[in-house]
């Protein structure tokens, strides 16, 4: 191995990776997308590379697959609620808590 082992986030979700990379660059401003991969032209997105805040992720979207849900907690590191304002605009808690947004479901 040529570069140094790192570890990665894995999260599987329902053919709906494309719309969770979406909620994720609308929601958080420090978001990278380093490789995004379909199965042919035209089809789905079935697995990317990305990060949030530098920590690294690989998402994959399976339909049929493994169901997205609330077994995995992403925590944001700040000195608190003001710091959490100024960083994202309010977007944060707004975007996360909001039960009739059908991405916080899935993506939350």
């Amino acid at each position: 191995m040529t570069k140094p082992a790192s570890l990665k986030t894995f999260l599987w979700f329902q053919s709906d990776l494309e719309a969770a990379l979406n909620f994720y660059k609308e929601t958080f401003k420090d978001v990278e997308i380093f490789e995004e991969n379909r199965m042919g032209e035209g089809a789905p997105l079935f697995t990317a590379d990305f990060s949030i805040f530098g920590h690294q992720f690989i998402g994959m979207s399976i339909e049929g697959g493994p169901v997205f849900n609330t077994a995995i907690s992403l925590s944001i590191q700040c000195d608190g609620q003001e710091e959490s304002d100024r960083r994202s605009g309010g977007r944060y808690w707004d975007r996360t808590s909001d039960p009739h947004n059908v991405n916080v479901v899935l993506y939350r």
